[in-house]
């Protein structure tokens, strides 16, 4: 997904804050970047819905983590996985930045 992405695929998503508005009542406050998915597409500029539905969205995500599903729902990857071209292993991109 990551290798496949553009800086133009990644969008704010700041419903996570609104799911689990851990610590107090505002969350984080973080906007993260990700990939579209049916999810975000779902949620994307409906806050007040992720509030609503607050306990059923947070089951959701918490499942899909247990399951290791979880990029299927809220794959975050922000404006620079577009320069990624291939995948590597780390000693290999060590290697080539030394």
């Amino acid at each position: 997904m990551i290798v496949d992405a553009d800086a133009e695929n990644a969008t704010k998503v700041d419903v996570p804050n609104n799911i689990i508005p851990v610590p107090g009542t505002t969350g984080y406050g973080a906007v993260v970047r990700s990939r579209r998915s049916p999810f975000i597409d779902e949620l994307v500029d409906r806050r007040q819905r992720a509030r609503d539905e607050s306990a059923l969205l947070e089951g959701r995500l918490r499942n899909a983590s247990e399951s290791e599903r979880l990029q299927e729902l809220l794959p975050v990857a922000g404006q620079s996985s577009g320069t990624i071209s291939e995948i590597l292993p780390a000693a290999q991109i060590v290697h080539q930045i030394s």
